[in-house]
Parts: C-alpha cells; sequence; structure tokens
C-alpha cells in the first residue's frame, strides 16, 4: 500500500476547481511487465490564495513467494554401498510488488501539473496515450 500527501495551491485571488488523479503502478512478477493497479481520482475545490492537502492511498498489492525443498535418501543394497542424499529447492514468486505512481493536476482540458516517483513515470503523466496503454496491460501478461 502506498500514501501520499497531495498539496494543490491556488495563487489566484479566486477560488478553483481542479481535478487530481492518480495512478499507482505495478510491476508484475515474475516477468516485470507494469501496469496501473490502482486509480484514484476526486474533484477539489481550492481557496483562493490558498491550499488544500490531499490524503491519497492506493489499495493493497499481493505478492507470493513459494519456497520448495525437497530431499531424498536412496539405499543401494545391491552394490553395497552407502547412502546418497540427493536435495532440491526452488523459488517461485508470483503478484506483483509496486512500481510508483504518478498524480496529474488538470482543470477541465488544461494539464496544470505531473508529479511521480520517477522521470519515467513522470514522462508517461504527460501522455494520456502512455497512461491509457498502461490502463489497458493485463498484469498476468497473458
Amino acid at each position: 500500500m502506498i500514501r501520499l500527501e497531495v498539496r494543490v495551491r491556488n495563487f489566484g485571488t479566486t477560488p478553483a476547481l481542479a481535478h487530481l488523479d492518480c495512478y499507482f503502478v505495478a510491476s508484475a512478477l515474475p516477468h516485470g511487465r507494469r501496469y496501473i493497479w490502482n486509480e484514484v481520482a476526486r474533484d477539489v475545490a481550492v481557496p483562493a490564495s490558498g491550499e488544500l492537502p490531499e490524503q491519497i492511498q492506493s489499495t493493497e498489492l499481493t505478492q507470493v513467494t513459494e519456497q520448495r525443498f525437497s530431499s531424498s535418501v536412496n539405499m543401494n543394497p545391491v552394490t553395497g554401498g552407502g547412502p546418497t542424499v540427493s536435495q532440491s529447492a526452488s523459488r517461485t514468486t508470483t503478484g506483483a510488488k509496486p512500481y510508483g505512481w504518478i498524480v496529474r493536476l488538470t482543470s477541465g482540458d488544461r494539464l496544470l501539473k505531473v508529479q511521480a516517483s520517477s522521470s519515467e513515470l513522470e514522462t508517461i503523466g504527460r501522455d494520456a496515450n502512455a497512461i491509457s496503454n498502461l490502463k489497458n496491460v493485463r498484469p498476468t501478461g497473458r
């Protein structure tokens, strides 16, 4: 789960209405394909010459790690040799891990501000088509 505090400022002399979109991006395991796992959208009314703090929280993201261990002892009564021991271990991780977040502030059709957890996600946040592409990714990669 990711929690963000977003502060929207209005430098104008009249109240302003704006819209916040926050996208939480995950990286699917084991292949690393990125997708938007949670989206939070809300309208905000900011007073003239004021600031409005907004608390935004993602939903939980699931990751499962499975570890398997096996051990076997083989006796060889024909040759009279001692026992042989074989062991194996494997680890599989599925689900997803958080990759980052994108926050977009708009007013009408105008993009006012984009902030993100990385420069790569900030670039994606400036492009509505790139965001749409991330929304359309299926987490399983199928």
